[in-house]
């Protein structure tokens, strides 16, 4: 009797365990799939922000463009001297600023190609050393097995000089 009611307590704190166990693995679960949504979530909004600002970035290049349409549109129109003057030389600055930020970019490009070339060449460089350092590697295993060969023979001949003898 007393060994049947061991067996069940130690039953029923098994039982416990596993229950226990269970539990917690499935508010592991469930917690890993709050992460997983809030994840999905959080690169959604990400991926969002980035097309408002893709839509920004348009609406302002549009926006250029129609002023300065308008601009060059009000020049033609302008009959007086002084306001054609005053616009050309509005448009003007706007052009040079255009220029200024056009051949800043094409230097920035320039600058990031010769830093990837300089990048390649160092990789170029790191490979061809890689590839010596194994020729060498080979070229020392093979002449330790030619010494190897070499004194076999040599040692098989002294035993075959020795039985002659």
């Amino acid at each position: 009797n007393l060994k049947h009611q061991l067996n069940l307590k130690q039953s029923r704190k098994k039982m416990y365990n596993l229950r226990h166990q269970l539990n917690l693995l499935q508010q592991m679960k469930k917690l890993n799939n709050l992460k997983h949504q809030l994840n999905l979530l959080q690169s959604r909004k990400k991926l969002s922000r980035k097309k408002l600002n893709n839509l920004r970035h348009q609406l302002n290049l549009l926006q250029s463009r129609k002023k300065l349409q308008n601009l060059k549109y009000q020049l033609n129109l302008l009959q007086s001297r002084k306001k054609l003057n005053n616009l050309k030389h509005q448009l003007n600055l706007k052009q040079s600023r255009k220029k200024m930020y056009n051949l800043r970019h094409q230097l920035n490009l320039l600058q990031q190609m010769k830093k990837l070339n300089n990048l390649k060449h160092q990789l170029n460089l790191l490979l061809s050393r890689k590839k010596l350092n194994n020729l060498r590697h080979q070229l020392n295993l093979l002449q330790q097995r030619k010494k190897l060969k070499n004194l076999k023979h040599q040692l098989n001949l002294k035993q075959s000089r020795k039985k002659m003898y």
